[in-house]
């Protein structure tokens, strides 16, 4: 069992987080991009957790990446794909391949995950930002966190980590139920690297309901109403206790509601 968030992280996260939202209040020219960007600089690395398939959410990964790029905080960029893929990955940034080329997990590809691909190539080929795959690949024997956690932990503290995974994989703790397999209890990334002392933001969406039409982004401290919430639909179909302190799981959310 990864161990309980201490409590000065805890006070430190959220000292900075409203420090951050004050800086950044709604209707600032960065919006929710500038201030996660604010927040991976001040922490050094982020994980936007996401259900897939979700266009807004890929989107707001990459003006996240543009916004760490102007500022000339060149970002190691980690994304859930087969690390046997980062030669492709490598030939896409260097303009020798196109999005397409690149192996993609069918439950997380879609036309906007391509744009993703080709826009973070071409801020990769300015000299700023490199693609890292860091999902395991069909060959791999060890746990997907596993490999994530080797892929990414080399860089904490060297230069700035953004990571674009799913929700389950940026959680800081999870207690399963006795009855889950050892196989399954495997730490994920985010437990991992809480494990490890490496400082990160862990960040969920939550997406409210059905809208008729378009939604608009902001961010919010966990502990809010659209945090606990993306926090019990995270861990409402896994085999697991909800934590009682959504601060335990995560830091923030990114809540789309309806315009």
């Amino acid at each position: 069992m990864a161990p309980l968030l201490h409590r000065t992280q805890i006070a430190r996260a959220i000292c900075g987080l409203a420090i951050l939202m004050m800086q950044h209040a709604p209707g600032a020219a960065e919006g929710i991009a500038g201030q996660l960007a604010d927040l991976a600089l001040d922490r050094g690395g982020l994980l936007l957790g996401e259900r897939h398939r979700r266009p807004a959410s890929v989107r707001l990964f990459l003006e996240v990446v543009q916004r760490l790029s102007a500022r000339g905080a060149c970002p190691v960029i980690g994304l859930e794909i087969s690390e046997a893929e980062q030669p492709a990955l490598d030939r896409l940034a260097a303009g020798d391949a196109a999005a397409d080329a690149i192996r993609v997990p069918s439950v997380i590809d879609h036309a906007a995950y391509r744009e993703l691909l080709t826009g973070l190539a071409e801020l990769s080929r300015t000299g700023c930002g490199r693609l890292l795959a860091i999902d395991g690949g069909p060959a791999s024997n060890a746990p997907r966190p596993a490999v994530m956690f080797r892929r990414v932990s080399p860089y904490a503290g060297v230069q700035p980590v953004v990571v674009l995974v799913g929700k389950k994989h940026v959680l800081k703790r999870i207690e399963w139920l006795p009855s889950v397999p050892a196989r399954v209890r495997a730490p994920e990334l985010g437990e991992q690297l809480a494990a490890a002392g490496i400082p990160w933001v862990s960040v969920l969406q939550h997406w409210p309901g059905e809208c008729a039409g378009p939604r608009r982004g902001r961010l919010a401290p966990i502990e809010s109403e659209a945090g606990r919430a993306a926090v019990g639909m995270t861990f409402a179909p896994m085999a697991a206790y909800a934590p009682h302190d959504p601060r335990a799981a995560a830091d923030v959310v990114v809540s789309w509601d309806c315009r």
